[in-house]
């Protein structure tokens, strides 16, 4: 998969405490390069205020409660992502085709889980 897929994934394990803090951080230090220098988009907004929590939990200024109810609210507030796929169509000998997927982040995400 995509960094700006995989991110909404892992923040997911994460609220549903199906991985640790130090699994999310360990994800997002090794693929920080990656939202640094890509487009703007709800993803590397996402990336940003993890990594700035980040900063914020090491000074001791936020716990990691804050800072989960933060990423929750962050997800829950997200109207819309736009992404796209691309699929190769080598036995029909079509060039590659791609299509636009949007879905509301609230939607697809509050189902899986709740913030307790």
């Amino acid at each position: 998969m995509e960094p700006q897929i995989d991110i909404f994934v892992k923040v997911n394990q994460y609220l549903d405490k199906k991985i640790s803090f130090q699994e999310l951080e360990d994800w997002i230090v090794d693929h920080l390069f990656y939202f640094i220098y890509s487009p703007n988009n709800t993803a590397k907004d996402l990336a940003g205020i993890i990594e700035l929590s980040l900063a914020e939990m090491s000074n001791g200024h936020l716990s990691e409660e804050e800072f989960r109810e933060r990423i929750h609210n962050f997800i829950m507030h997200t109207s819309t992502i736009i992404y796209n796929l691309s699929n190769q169509w080598a036995d029909s000998g079509m060039s590659s085709h791609v299509t636009h997927l949007s879905y509301s982040i609230g939607e697809a995400v509050s189902s899986s889980f709740e913030y307790k």
